[in-house]
């Protein structure tokens, strides 16, 4: 297997699963900031793992930013395909 034709099925499960980044980025997101009340006070749950937190806000931007990618991509596939059809 070459290195291309790793790199294009990785495209294209990520393109599939593309859907379920967005998800689970925000899932993500909303842990590493829940916050959890009680006796008039507020606290993030996680706070005394701050470390967590980083990681779980790291991994989030991450997948949002694979997102956008992906989208870009197909855009600009969609793009040429449309170019291409139109020179016909």
């Amino acid at each position: 297997m070459t290195l291309l034709s790793i790199r294009r099925k990785l495209e294209n499960i990520l393109s599939k699963y593309q859907k379920y980044l967005l998800g689970i980025a925000i899932m993500l997101s909303s842990l590493a900031v829940s916050i959890s009340s009680g006796n008039g006070n507020v606290k993030l749950i996680l706070q005394n793992y701050p470390i967590i937190i980083f990681f779980m806000v790291l991994i989030s931007s991450f997948l949002v930013v694979l997102y956008i990618q992906i989208n870009k991509r197909k855009i600009a596939n969609l793009s040429n395909q449309r170019s291409v059809q139109g020179e016909k």
